[in-house]
């Protein structure tokens, strides 16, 4: 959503509805406690929250590549292993 400056666009690029992606950001919001999005007529405004939320995502991205990685290197090691 922050990325692509609008509902809309963030929907089409990540190819859901734009009322599915409402309620993603919606449920977040519930699981979280906080507000990520101010709601105007002129659209949504990301709050305070969004930065560390997505400094934090990122991190678990990087985590999440890293283990795929060890895993990937792990798997080649174990199929060169005689039985």
């Amino acid at each position: 959503m922050v990325r692509h400056g609008s509902m809309r666009a963030a929907a089409e690029a990540s190819a859901v509805s734009q009322p599915a992606l409402t309620q993603m950001i919606k449920s977040v919001e519930v699981g979280l406690g906080v507000e990520l999005f101010l709601r105007s007529p002129r659209g949504l405004e990301p709050t305070q929250y969004v930065p560390p939320l997505i400094r934090y995502l990122q991190e678990i991205r990087r985590e999440i590549e890293e283990a795929k990685q060890e895993l990937r290197q792990f798997r080649v090691i174990r199929s060169n292993l005689p039985l």
